[in-house]
């Protein structure tokens, strides 16, 4: 099979919209993968700890993850993971981590409402996510287009060929 000719001849558009979409397919697959096992890992965490109202919530440091920057830029004002995941801003005169007292910890914690743990827990749960998965829905993909670069040519030709008139 001579993949050369589907670059070359008259189906250039069906190439390029083909190659588009699995270059899209591919990010995606990619971007998905990122939020499941990365943000996955504090949306885990919260439901492992049940931290479900402003009481329960927990910080990043009692998680375990106070040293993700990737998080704590997840986890900013406006972004799509702080809208499952609320935030508790540190109250006035708690005390610090180190026991001193009248300073400020700083600490922001982090919790899941109920309403929010059926979309959070779709989204961002890493369970089943591995790396043979992303390879294999990118494999996929790309076959199936190679499939449909020969079959859509093959149908169009038998299409033009049923309604001429000869």
């Amino acid at each position: 099979m001579d993949l050369s000719k589907f670059f070359t001849e008259s189906n250039m558009t069906l190439s390029s919209v083909l190659l588009s979409m699995v270059l899209g397919v591919t990010l995606a697959v990619f971007i998905v993968f990122f939020n499941k096992k990365t943000l996955g890992k504090l949306v885990k965490k919260l439901f492992e700890e049940k931290a479900e109202n402003e009481v329960t919530a927990k910080s990043l440091k009692e998680l375990g993850l106070e040293k993700s920057r990737i998080l704590r830029y997840a986890l900013r004002e406006g972004s799509t993971l702080r809208k499952m995941v609320y935030a508790v801003p540190p109250r006035d005169g708690e005390e610090a981590a180190s026991g001193e007292k009248g300073q400020k910890s700083g600490e922001v914690k982090y919790y899941i409402p109920e309403d929010k743990a059926y979309r959070a827990e779709l989204t961002y749960n890493p369970d089943g996510t591995s790396v043979l998965t992303v390879v294999l829905a990118i494999l996929i993909f790309a076959i199936v287009s190679l499939v449909l670069l020969t079959v859509i040519p093959s149908l169009v030709r038998i299409a033009v060929s049923a309604f001429s008139s000869d």
